[in-house]
């Protein structure tokens, strides 16, 4: 009968310790929360509830890593075999071929026709700086003795030269010293200024633009002309 009361009766630990009660006892022994720091801390985790915050963090930091987490399994495959899976070598390169590359960019950029500004009040600009030049140096002849001599006359042409830089400034082109010269030896004629500005006239009908050869490498090619208004 005693030993049936032992085992059916209900037994109290007088001297069992929680080994929990005594680390948390531990730790306020401490007093870090009575320091400057440990208040901070106090105050940052009932404002911002850091605690569960931390705890979030991790628990993402653990689930990031086993959503992206690469596990490399050995394959052994030779050549013919179908391989179960995707295999990728830890190992990238790329080879350039650069004949290639220069063949395709050149096809490329010739595909593409080359677009010209075509702008009609040019040609009205160049005639009025003709006009403008030649009555410039007319008044400037007009002002100049010129002797008789062809000696003299000669010494008098090398002395008008010196006009040179107004005449290229009005014309807004500059010309060579010969042709300069031979302007003046011919007083800037009125007859040479209208066959000069009925060339332009007629060279205004054209669509002209320099460089041909290199932009247009075959006489057939496309281009694109805009018109200026």
């Amino acid at each position: 009968m005693v030993k049936d009361k032992r085992k059916n009766g209900i037994h109290s630990r007088t001297k069992y310790i929680d080994h929990s009660r005594r680390f948390l006892e531990w730790v306020n022994n401490l007093g870090f929360e009575q320091t400057n720091l440990g208040r901070v801390i106090h105050f940052l985790d009932e404002r911002f509830q850091i605690r569960r915050l931390s705890l979030l963090f991790l628990f993402m930091l653990f689930l990031s890593f086993l959503l992206f987490w690469d596990i490399d399994f050995p394959y052994f495959v030779q050549v013919g075999d179908i391989a179960s899976s995707d295999i990728k070598s830890p190992i990238s390169f790329q080879v350039v071929d650069e004949v290639a590359t220069e063949t395709k960019r050149r096809e490329a950029e010739q595909s593409v026709p080359p677009v010209f500004d075509f702008d009609p009040n040019v040609y009205e600009n160049i005639t009025h700086n003709v006009y403008k030049s030649w009555r410039k140096m007319r008044q400037m002849v007009k002002q100049t003795a010129w002797p008789d001599s062809e000696g003299k006359r000669a010494e008098a042409v090398i002395d008008f030269m010196q006009h040179k830089k107004i005449f290229d400034q009005e014309l807004g082109v500059p010309v060579t010293d010969s042709v300069f010269r031979w302007l003046i030896e011919k007083r800037f004629s009125a007859r040479l200024e209208n066959t000069l500005i009925e060339a332009i006239a007629k060279w205004s009908t054209f669509r002209i633009f320099d460089g041909s050869s290199n932009l247009l490498p075959n006489g057939d090619s496309p281009l694109i002309v805009r018109v200026i208004d």
